[in-house]
């Protein structure tokens, strides 16, 4: 079977957790990242970013790719994930 596929006409998507040839790599994605069923790349949720999806997003920045500026005052705490202030 092609990288990502098993069963015996190679008809299965790899499980959850798992990639390659013969699904038989375990994927290390973190914090709710998916992983590509056939190399294991992450694709990261919001708020993380990082091979691994590892690493929350830099102070001041958050959600997808960590593309957006947080708008909290008073130094007030900036969700990674939605940009939500906690005071």
């Amino acid at each position: 079977c092609p990288p990502g596929w098993t069963g015996t006409r190679c008809q299965t998507k790899c499980p959850h957790g798992t990639y390659g040839q013969d699904c038989a790599r375990n994927c290390t994605c973190q914090n709710g990242a998916t992983c590509d069923k056939n190399d294991g790349r992450c694709e990261c949720e919001a708020g993380w970013y990082g091979m691994y999806c590892s690493k929350p997003c830099n102070n001041g920045r958050f959600g997808w790719r960590c593309q957006q500026i947080c708008a909290c005052k008073n130094n007030a705490t900036c969700s990674n994930v939605d940009g939500s202030c906690a005071c």
